[in-house]
């Protein structure tokens, strides 16, 4: 495959994951506060005002893990290990950013917590 298909097909295959992260992101907030009737729902503002991080730490990880590569003759239990791998790496900088966040950024001090961890904590919309 030329060079040029190539860089189309990863372009395509970024838009994609960008927008499956998204919708996966959109379904768990719904499935959290609409489906599971036991939470008080927060707005959707303060739900998805970290997509702007989540979506490129997930695509980062994907293209760091080489998933983004021409693998013709990758294996898929490889490849499925690969994503595995990818997700919980993904999932490690999500965990270590909120971390951050929520103690107030450790030396780098002053950091409030954000508007969306306010409102869980209080109980409020």
């Amino acid at each position: 495959m030329n060079r040029t298909k190539q860089k189309v097909y990863t372009v395509i295959g970024l838009l994609v994951d960008a927008a499956l992260i998204a919708a996966a992101y959109a379904l768990s907030y719904w499935i959290q506060f609409y489906v599971q009737d036991n939470l008080t729902p927060l707005s959707a503002g303060a739900y998805f005002r970290y997509l702007w991080f989540i979506i490129p730490v997930f695509l980062l990880s994907y293209g760091l893990f080489g998933l983004y590569r021409p693998m013709t003759v990758t294996g898929r239990l490889r490849e499925a290990f690969q994503i595995i791998k990818a997700n919980i790496a993904g999932l490690l900088v999500l965990l270590a950013f909120l971390f951050v966040i929520s103690t107030g950024g450790g030396s780098a001090g002053g950091m409030a917590l954000p508007p969306m961890t306010q409102e869980a904590a209080s109980g409020q919309n």
